[in-house]
């Protein structure tokens, strides 16, 4: 039992998708309910793949550790790095080495972010191009919090959406 009955909606749901996985070698621990995917690692679930060189699960502390040029393409959303973290029980994700995200804003904050455009550009302010435009983040630490939709970006944070670009040592985004 991988999945705890008690984890979120969203993990569940991720957990009992229907999942393929190709890879040159897999060795799984049922007793402790581990696995090791190594060479040319994809996993396939429906609006969901993961690619990397390998992927690591430890049953014991609900963990994922994936490198080797991480690639995670995930309903729209883009996340590319050399290597990822993922915590089940937290829901953190951490990407050590820098990392670039694509995101495409939920239905609640592309209307958060249409009335701030709204306000600022006035008759020049186009609603319907905001379905599509999504933010680009690049940083050289990205830790992301799935629980409370937070991204902390340590070194070189770069976060861009329409015309909007920000710089600087840290930044932290309420998504």
């Amino acid at each position: 039992e991988i999945i705890d009955r008690d984890e979120e909606e969203k993990t569940r749901d991720i957990a009992r998708s229907e999942t393929t996985v190709t890879c040159s070698a897999m060795d799984l621990d049922f007793d402790n309910e581990d696995i090791l995917a190594t060479g040319n690692v994809a996993m396939h679930q429906p609006d969901r793949l993961l690619t990397a060189g390998t992927a690591i699960y430890t049953g014991a502390s609900k963990s994922w550790e994936v490198y080797g040029n991480v690639i995670v393409q995930d309903e729209g959303d883009y996340y590319e790095a050399p290597s990822f973290t993922y915590n089940e029980d937290t829901g953190e994700i951490v990407a050590p080495q820098g990392a670039f995200f694509e995101i495409k804003p939920d239905e609640d904050q592309q209307r958060d972010f249409a009335d701030w455009f709204r306000k600022r550009d006035g008759d020049d302010f186009n609603e319907a191009e905001f379905k599509e435009l999504k933010i680009f983040v690049r940083g050289d630490q990205m830790v992301f919090d799935d629980e409370s939709d937070i991204l902390i970006i340590t070194g070189n944070a770069d976060v861009r959406y329409k015309d909007v670009s920000l710089n600087s040592d840290k930044a932290t985004i309420y998504l």
